[in-house]
């Protein structure tokens, strides 16, 4: 560890360029020190794993060709490492112990580290390693996983390297041939439907005989583990080798269709109308174990299930793992294939397929935490990654359900935390919080869902996300090829991707209320370039009822600026392209004169007033609707309590918006 750290922060720029001789000494000394490393002998597998950051630090920064070859040789030899009573574990069915397990690993993630690092070096050894590989996978001596790093090594090999397309293409080729074959020869059957997979996971034989017997035990975990070794393979491939230009390609259609498969059945397992005929304690991924609950609080990392895995918990703790583990892998698996090009788009009726197998059946029935992955692994990348020429296709298809669906998901699971935070929590004499675990869970997976929904808005209609650009950046954003210019010249998807971020701007949720506003505040000056009657009124009507909705509850306190910001922008570029939409909003609030309005409106359009000036006037001309939270209410100012303001919001019981007899209802409550 400590010539690792030494050498990876080696300042090259302080040392004198010029001055050869501190060069020649510096290199002499460390090979000498290097040697010595690599002279260092153990039987330890601990010690050994510790051994392998050193050996590939070695490689990276040694000039002498001889160590290099040493350092592999080293690491080489350590991916199949066994203690005298582990040799042959794989034909004797016996079992490494987790140390050599944790070497072995180490030593193959070394050689992926080398291929990206040294790629030009170490392919010229290309050859060399594909035969080692090979005779180690014939000679059982290393075990799937491994295997599948070990391919990892290979395929990083050849993406980093400076090698031609056409000459990647064939070693690509090379390797991943046999794989594809095995892929496409897997056995799909048991995800043909919910029941089958049900049956293939032993529950049903379970629910019917009360146990299993150990040769079906044994069956079930070899069909398990080819399955996931299988479909974590290509996860795993695909991520190390995702970057342009891609040589995956030319396999979308042959990995694409099975993958899809595999997510429809598990998808389906979340329908409560399969579980009817099957007890409860057996049902899948219906419930979030103790240990998920400390991980999404961030109070643990989840451990893996421990105990027997004929043990009745301790088998369906794995069943379940499994299932989470494959869904996640067929998430990123379709994400990452958008990302390498359009040949996943290309595909006929893909929008179609993907309505069936992702958000058919099961979809309606997802858990928040599986839909904030569904959206940031496959929807996401599925939108922004889209080509031009296939916008219209997913956008007009996958677009409106998606967004339908989830919208009215937020809003109801967002009702139902806030009438279950009007009720009180009772908790028991033992001391025991399971309740307010519950809803503390909940509503921290409902926030992360909702913000992960305010992200994917912000990417497609807005790709810089909100922040500051340059002015060359300002000229990207105005191609009419770009992803952004898409969605707010196309009148459809313009409706659809805007009403969705005003829906997440109201929602109870202050990050994502803030990147939806910071989001429609960039995009605002690109829409009024547009002059469209209809988007004119969506920004001087719609978008301003809402900022003043938002202006209005005190639970947005903490973005009232950013409300004023985007109130401030659409009233000045509307009122400069002579549209009185905006005006007019403001003119309709109950209580409101036109004179007051019209005094606003000549203060605000006066020549050379700043942005900043203009949001003082707006925000004063606003300041007898503001919302103010509780806790501001009653803030200490020289030494005396401030008046109560009318407009306050109790989050804890009620909203004064949706309360008549509140006396902040009697301003708004007609106007929204």
């Amino acid at each position: 560890m400590l010539v690792e750290h030494v050498m990876r922060n080696v300042a090259r720029e302080k040392v004198d360029p010029m001055d050869t001789h501190f060069d020649v000494v510096l290199v002499q000394r460390l090979s000498t020190y290097f040697t010595e490393i690599l002279n260092f002998e153990t039987p330890d597998p601990i010690v050994l794993r510790f051994l392998m950051s050193a050996l590939v630090c070695i490689a990276e920064v040694s000039r002498d060709d001889t160590l290099l070859l040493r350092c592999i040789e080293k690491i080489v030899n350590c991916v199949t490492f066994t203690l005298p009573d582990e040799v042959n574990f794989l034909q004797r069915n016996a079992f490494m112990r987790e140390e050599t397990r944790q070497l072995r690993m180490k030593a193959a993630s070394a050689l992926v580290k080398l291929a990206v690092a040294l790629p030009d070096v170490l392919i010229n050894l290309f050859d060399r390693f594909v035969i080692i590989i090979q005779s180690f996978v014939h000679d059982g001596k290393v075990i799937p996983f491994e295997r599948v790093k070990l391919i990892e090594f290979l395929l990083a090999l050849i993406h980093h390297s400076s090698k031609s397309m056409p000459e990647k293409q064939i070693m690509f080729g090379r390797i991943l041939g046999s794989y594809v074959h095995e892929w496409e020869a897997l056995d799909e059957s048991a995800f043909s439907s919910v029941g089958a997979l049900i049956e293939a996971l032993g529950v049903s034989r379970i629910a019917v005989n009360g146990q299993l017997a150990p040769a079906e035990l044994t069956a079930i975990e070899t069909w398990r583990q080819k399955v996931n070794v299988s479909v974590r393979a290509w996860m795993m491939w695909m991520k190390r080798t995702d970057t342009k230009p891609s040589l995956w390609p030319q396999y979308v259609y042959r990995i694409l269709p099975k993958i899809l498969v595999i997510v429809r059945a598990i998808h389906e397992l979340s329908d409560p109308t399969v579980w009817v005929n099957i007890p409860a304690n057996l049902h899948i991924n219906t419930s979030i174990s103790e240990g998920m609950k400390e991980a999404i609080l961030k109070k643990s990392n989840i451990t893996a299930a421990k105990g027997a895995s004929n043990d009745f918990k301790g088998f369906m703790t794995t069943i379940e793992s499994w299932v989470a583990g494959i869904r996640e892998a067929c998430y990123t698996i379709i994400g990452t294939l958008t990302s390498i090009g359009p040949t996943i788009y290309a595909i006929p009726n893909i929008s179609s397929i993907l309505l069936g197998c992702i958000f058919g059946r099961g979809a309606a029935h997802l858990s928040t935490r599986h839909w904030k992955s569904l959206v940031s692994s496959i929807v996401r990348p599925l939108l922004v990654h889209c080509p031009p020429d296939a916008r219209a296709n997913i956008f007009n298809v996958i677009f409106p359900h998606f967004s339908r669906f989830l919208d009215e998901k937020l809003k109801t699971e967002w009702n139902t935390l806030e009438l279950a935070k009007q009720g009180a929590v009772v908790i028991d004499e033992s001391g025991e919080d399971d309740e307010v675990n519950e809803e503390v869970v909940a509503e921290k997976l409902l926030r992360d869902l909702t913000r992960t929904y305010a992200d994917l808005l912000t990417a497609i209609a807005s790709p810089n996300e909100g922040k500051p650009v340059s002015k060359r950046e300002e000229e990207t954003m105005s191609d009419e090829r770009s992803l952004n210019c898409y969605v707010i010249s196309d009148q459809a998807v313009f409706s659809s991707v805007f009403q969705c971020l005003l829906t997440v701007m109201l929602l109870k949720d202050t990050v994502a209320s803030r990147k939806s506003i910071l989001c429609i505040v960039k995009s605002v000056p690109l829409l009024v370039k547009m002059m469209r009657a209809d988007v004119m009124q969506f920004l001087g009507d719609i978008v301003m009822r809402a900022c003043l909705e938002v202006f209005h509850d005190g639970y947005f306190q903490e973005v009232h600026n950013e409300a004023i910001v985007l109130m401030s922008d659409i009233y000045a570029f509307l009122r400069e392209h002579n549209s009185p939409v905006a005006y007019q909003t403001l003119l309709s609030l109950p209580g409101m004169s036109s004179d007051s309005v019209q005094a606003f409106d000549n203060a605000f359009m006066l020549p050379h007033k700043t942005k900043r000036e203009k949001h003082v006037i707006i925000k004063d001309f606003l300041k007898n609707i503001r919302g103010a939270s509780v806790s501001e209410a009653f803030k200490q100012f020289d030494g005396k309590a401030k008046a109560r303001p009318l407009f306050i919001r109790n989050t804890k019981s009620r909203d004064v918006l949706n309360d008549p007899d509140d006396p902040a209802a009697i301003v708004l409550g007609d106007f929204f």
